[in-house]
């Protein structure tokens, strides 16, 4: 039996529920004692109702929770209200370190995820689908990056991705509020409070009056916050990057404070905002929790299990030792740890309900509800979509470098690593896509059949097991590997940053000139910048001569010359015609030249650049192992 709950009865549960986990934590202390949010306690106890009604086969419940993502943008737009310029120079230094300790949990998660998923012998991609997606990105950007590795070939990735946010989501509600209760407790941090003028968030000590006949005029100022937001937001879609859908709401909402603040033509009615903002986030918690799917979790595989129990430890790990010490040791770092825990294997709302849930018990900090919802919600969801981006094209090239390049010489990684570049640059679909398939599939096979009659007398035989087994990071060869890998991959993801088209061209640009010898790849930079300028000078006398109706024939003409050039200059040349043949019917010819000569020159200059620093820096760890090895 199915029972369909529309938004006036989802909601209607949700404070219900909402309601419960207040009545439980009054009455069992341990919930008090251990700071659980309320929407956590009533929303589980809920979720395992659903469950077990849903595996008995009595009844699975639907939700109609379009309110819920309507509640998360009152609040997230309440906060941006919060963020004037005053609070972001009270920041100052706290900011920036606790961006940096951001980035180093999202690496961290993606490298945990990676290194299990190797140890439990399944894909690394599966392995990211338990990473900084799910963790710091939480539902949206499960939804949004789980398509993209289903692409990859990783079936139901999506499903995966879902499963792990709402893994991260109950366990970073649950984990926050003890782990901020620890360290306030062991380390007797409530002598470390410091009164605080709670007048960076609001400086006027009669915004904090409540009137009644303001509420009005509260509700209109984010209603208008979240409808300019959402232009906003469609801008920043346009750039290709994965944003939350609270972020323009946010923006105007920060811009609307600012002005109102500076200029003195409005009142911000910042108490009445706040208050708002907290209902809203109580509600978003209550209905996210009622609406969790536990029996989704439960079709996890083992290894998955693994890999979500091993983030669990991080997270504690991440935010008992590092965050708590980086922070300054005292009674705010305590409250940041806790949040960090939310936002870390959840979402912000989660963080701001361990905090408000820890600061409830003992005293409040105006530095942990300043800088967790800024880099929770503008940067947190930003970085993540660059990190998880960088990782997915890092472990395809990295796998193709280990399956098709052992012989080095022969320098046979070009061939696929190409391939993969190039299919990121054009988009290929519908019968254009069966066709491709079709074509790749005869040519496999026709291989398949030249090599095994060639091979098959042969003693010496290698498998994939051979080229994983024999994988060592400290060879010369697989040195190679991961330079020209993160080269490749942090190339593309600055000129994606910079929002130029092309990005493949820089990644070809630096498989290239990226040689296992950097003083080979020194004399190839020169030759690639050089007669890439060449080629496009040629492609644009032979585009002024020749007709229109013949300009077509220069891609093919660049073909042609490719495979009768045994050199790798004139390779170069005729390679830049097939490139800009394409490129000119995209972006008009200018255009087009412009691309095709900076981004190649700057990508050669940047491998050179690369190979340079690497090298030093991987001298440098081998000098310092040696020296630790020496008695």
């Amino acid at each position: 039996m199915e029972i369909y709950l529309d938004m006036y009865q989802t909601i209607t549960v949700a404070v219900l529920v909402l309601m419960l986990g207040k009545v439980l934590k009054k009455k069992f202390g341990i919930l008090e004692r251990f700071c659980i949010p309320a929407p956590v306690i009533g929303g589980v106890v809920f979720a395992v109702f659903t469950c077990i009604c849903y595996v008995t086969g009595i009844a699975e419940f639907s939700f109609d929770d379009i309110l819920k993502e309507v509640c998360m943008v009152f609040f997230f737009t309440s906060v941006g209200f919060q963020a004037n310029l005053k609070v972001l120079k009270s920041g100052g230094k706290a900011l920036i370190i606790f961006l940096g300790l951001v980035i180093g949990l999202i690496l961290s998660q993606n490298f945990l995820a990676v290194g299990l998923a190797k140890l439990l012998h399944i894909s690394p991609l599966v392995g990211l689908c338990t990473g900084s997606i799910p963790m710091v990105g939480g539902h949206g950007t499960a939804g949004a990056f789980g398509p993209v590795l289903e692409d990859f070939g990783i079936m139901g990735a999506t499903t995966l991705c879902t499963a792990g946010a709402t893994f991260g989501l109950i366990m970073g509600s649950i984990m926050g509020g003890p782990v901020g209760k620890r360290l306030i407790e062991k380390k007797n941090l409530l002598d470390t409070v410091v009164p605080e003028d709670d007048s960076l968030l609001v400086e006027d000590e009669k915004k904090h009056e409540r009137h009644t006949s303001m509420y009005p005029s509260a509700v209109f100022q984010l209603i208008i916050a979240m409808g300019l937001g959402t232009i906003v937001s469609h801008l920043l879609s346009l750039t290709g990057m994965t944003f939350p859908i609270y972020i323009g709401a946010m923006i105007v909402a920060a811009c609307i404070r600012n002005i109102g603040e500076y200029s003195g033509k409005f009142t911000i009615y910042m108490g009445e905002i706040n208050d708002i903002g907290g209902i809203s986030l109580s509600l978003f918690l209550g209905i996210a929790m009622i609406t969790l799917k536990l029996w989704q979790l439960a079709d996890l595989a083992l290894p998955l299990i693994v890999l979500l129990a091993g983030q669990s430890l991080l997270i504690f790990l991440y935010t008992y030792f590092v965050v708590f010490n980086v922070m300054g040791r005292d009674y705010d770092a305590a409250v940041l740890s806790s949040g960090v825990c939310g936002f870390g294997m959840g979402a912000t709302p989660n963080a701001m309900a361990n905090m408000q849930a820890v600061c409830e018990k003992y005293e409040p900090s105006v530095k942990a509800y300043l800088l967790v919802p800024l880099i929770g919600s503008l940067f947190a969801d930003f970085l993540n979509s660059l990190v998880i981006t960088f990782f997915i094209n890092f472990l395809c090239i990295m796998l193709l470098m280990i399956f098709s390049c052992h012989n080095v010489i022969m320098y046979n990684h070009s061939t696929f690593v190409l391939s993969y570049l190039l299919l990121l640059g054009y988009d290929v679909s519908g019968h254009d896509y069966l066709m491709r398939i079709a074509g790749l599939s005869a040519g496999m096979l026709i291989c398949m059949i030249v090599f095994y009659k060639n091979q098959k007398n042969r003693p010496y035989r290698r498998t994939f097991t051979d080229l994983f087994r024999e994988f060592d990071v400290r060879s010369a060869r697989n040195q190679w590997y991961l330079k020209l890998t993160l080269i490749v991959s942090s190339a593309m993801l600055i000129v994606s940053l910079l929002g130029l088209p092309r990005a493949m061209w820089a990644g070809i640009a630096c498989m290239s000139v990226c040689l296992p010898f950097t003083e080979d790849g020194k004399m190839r930079a020169v030759d690639r910048g050089v007669f890439n300028i060449a080629g496009c000078a040629l492609f644009l006398v032979l585009y002024l001569i020749l007709p229109e109706s013949g300009r077509s024939m220069i891609g093919i003409i660049g073909g042609i010359g490719v495979g009768y050039s045994a050199g790798y200059k004139w390779q170069t040349v005729f390679n830049t015609f097939g490139a800009l043949a394409i490129a000119a019917s995209l972006f008009g010819l200018p255009m087009a030249l412009l691309l095709r000569t900076g981004i190649n020159v700057t990508a050669s200059l940047y491998t050179v650049v690369c190979n340079v620093v690497y090298d030093k820096l991987h001298g440098k760890r081998a000098e310092i192992a040696e020296n630790l090895v020496k008695p």
